[in-house]
């Protein structure tokens, strides 16, 4: 039984990873360490485990839809989990993430091979075992006066021996630049930061969560970054600059190595996909994924003056 504390994509991705039959991830460019541990380890139940209730959960349709359609996945969600829901005040992705959910629970698999749990209003309390996980208590939540969740004193206990944290993520104000403390987010128009009234601010720009919070998956982050990339470059064409600036714009990573910096270029990453594309070949597959950060770091330090990270580079 494995536990997965949280009501976001993460959350889905881990509970799509332990409920999946591990022969049909052996088709893709998981880590064969990776797969040997799910082959000979059988996960029975996972539950997905939330303080607030499903309509306030982040999950993006698609993946919860593809996700409660497993073959061979039994799915549950905790009884009174609707109650008290007006659809009529949800958005458009919220009211379909409820009707998936809704529907979900209501499909029996007939000699289901694992069985997929959704818990809501509740939040972990401890978690006890010796030399590994035992249990996990759990306190029924519910919403004060002001809408924060707070804890009612009814404990249960789930038996687990895997717990695995996925409860998302907050922004942290930068120093020097604004900060919008209720969405956890830098002020800004389509990527450009911009002052707490709204005025934009020269140079200064933002993507991916920090941009506009914590929902989304690796395509949405694709066109985030599009979307302020362009403004920047257009920003940049109108932005008039002198030959000493040029040469500094030509010279960055020369500017970077002098302050111990070394970033990642396309060539690095080309070489990161060869190599597992012939780690791949041994397994039969197109691509074999390399997880280990020292092996990584060595491949894009191939060409690089002074040769591999050192120790200290990597611990950093």
């Amino acid at each position: 039984s494995a536990v997965a504390v949280g009501v976001g994509n993460v959350a889905l991705d881990v509970a799509r990873i332990l409920t999946r039959d591990p022969a049909e991830l052996e088709r893709t460019d998981m880590p064969q360490p990776v797969l040997d541990v799910l082959t000979t380890h059988t996960v029975a139940d996972v539950w997905v485990v939330g303080r607030r209730g499903p309509h306030h959960a982040s999950f993006t349709t698609k993946e919860l839809r593809e996700l409660c359609a497993l073959d061979g996945v039994q799915v549950t969600v905790d009884a009174g989990a609707f109650e008290g829901i007006d659809e009529a005040d949800l958005d458009r992705r919220t009211r379909a993430n409820v009707d998936v959910l809704r529907q979900a629970a209501t499909r029996v698999v007939p000699e289901a091979r694992c069985r997929l749990h959704f818990l809501f209003w509740r939040r972990p309390v401890a978690i006890e075992g010796d030399a590994c996980v035992r249990d996990v208590q759990l306190e029924r939540t519910a919403l004060d006066a002001q809408g924060r969740v707070v804890g009612t004193g009814d404990i249960s206990t789930l038996e687990a021996q895997l717990v695995l944290r996925a409860i998302g993520y907050r922004g942290v104000p930068l120093p020097g630049l604004p900060f919008d403390l209720e969405r956890g987010v830098i002020p800004n128009r389509e990527g450009r930061i911009t002052t707490e009234d709204g005025h934009p601010l020269p140079r200064e720009y933002v993507v991916g969560w920090i941009k506009r919070g914590p929902i989304g998956v690796i395509g949405t982050n694709k066109s985030d970054a599009a979307e302020t990339v362009r403004l920047l470059l257009a920003d940049l064409a109108d932005t008039p600059r002198d030959d000493a600036e040029d040469r500094a714009l030509l010279d960055l990573d020369r500017h970077l190595a002098e302050r111990g910096l070394h970033p990642t270029s396309y060539d690095d990453w080309r070489r990161i996909e060869a190599a597992e594309a012939t780690r791949g070949e041994g397994f039969g597959r197109a691509s074999t994924k390399i997880e280990a950060w020292a092996e990584l770091l060595d491949l894009v330090a191939l060409d690089r003056p002074g040769g591999p990270p050192t120790p200290a580079d990597r611990d950093g």
